[in-house]
């Protein structure tokens, strides 16, 4: 049964290297919003960075190259997927987290929080904020995923003669 609590995404008060802050839980759009944003403009910082030494034409071809790259479906995945299990990411899913209670609080504010002196109270505090669905995997079931639907039966023609 679920309590009032979760039901209004009620903040949890906590105190993180010596600073009381109020959490909220997060859905799974929100958290892979913040790191697929964060993972294209990063990819876009760095275009820009390596096109510093352009110019003209040679620079606006080479940046439209980069924008054709950006990365998508799988490779995007991986690039959240990676930036969960990093300081940085961790980081920023916390900032996702208290930013409706404490919207003055920025990134920088987070490096001073979080660090690997907590690791494990971070662990368990994004754990927390996700609801569980960073440490949950679907276990498999005589060699099929448990998420998989069973195959159809297809139906046999009949023959029109």
């Amino acid at each position: 049964m679920t309590d009032i609590s979760t039901l209004t995404n009620t903040p949890l008060e906590v105190e993180i290297n010596g600073r009381k802050l109020k959490v909220r839980k997060l859905t799974i759009e929100s958290i892979y919003g913040v790191l697929e944003a964060d993972a294209k403009s990063t990819h876009i910082a760095n275009a820009h960075q390596m096109a510093a030494g352009l110019e003209g034409d040679e620079k606006i071809k080479f940046l439209a190259e980069c924008m054709k790259n950006l990365p998508t479906a799988e490779a995007l995945q991986e690039l959240v997927v990676k930036q969960v299990g990093s300081m940085q990411g961790v980081r920023k899913i916390l900032l996702e987290g208290i930013k409706q209670d404490q919207p003055d609080m920025t990134l920088e504010d987070m490096e001073g929080l979080v660090s690997v002196d907590n690791v494990d109270q971070m662990s368990a505090l994004v754990e927390y904020m996700c609801g569980g669905l960073v440490a949950t995997k679907k276990k498999k079931k005589g060699g099929r995923a448990t998420n998989r639907t069973p195959a159809r039966k297809k139906k046999a023609k009949k023959n029109p003669r």
